[in-house]
């Protein structure tokens, strides 16, 4: 089974360095991998970091850790995927840990597959 979703509701623009809120963290628990896909539509002059991060719980940040870096990539025009299929902990969300430039407008889409238990 795989699902499609985003990470990012549409184009983000960010002019600073910034957690996703966890509010808007995906619950992926279902899924054996994650394949990841940044696109970046707009980032002129800029570079940086994009992080993508996991947690297990959603009452504070100090329990996530990294699960995949988009770095430095900062590309107008550019996509970059990644696929993980270990280290993954409940939730995900984004991370833009550091970022030179003016800003940076990308979205994350998400596909999740799971491997189905054969009886």
């Amino acid at each position: 089974m795989s699902r499609e979703f985003w990470l990012t509701d549409g184009p983000t623009r960010i002019n600073a360095a910034v957690n996703q809120p966890m509010y808007n963290a995906v619950d992926v628990s279902e899924f054996d991998i994650l394949d990841f896909e940044c696109y970046v539509s707009a980032a002129p002059g800029t570079n940086g970091t994009i992080t993508i991060r996991t947690g297990m719980s959603m009452e504070s940040d100090d329990d996530w850790t990294v699960l995949v870096n988009f770095s430095p990539l900062f590309v107008t025009g550019s996509s970059y995927a990644v696929r993980v299929s270990s280290g993954i902990m409940r939730y995900v969300r984004f991370q833009v840990p550091s970022l030179f430039g003016t800003e940076v407008v990308f979205t994350i889409k998400i596909i999740g597959r799971a491997f189905e238990e054969l009886l």
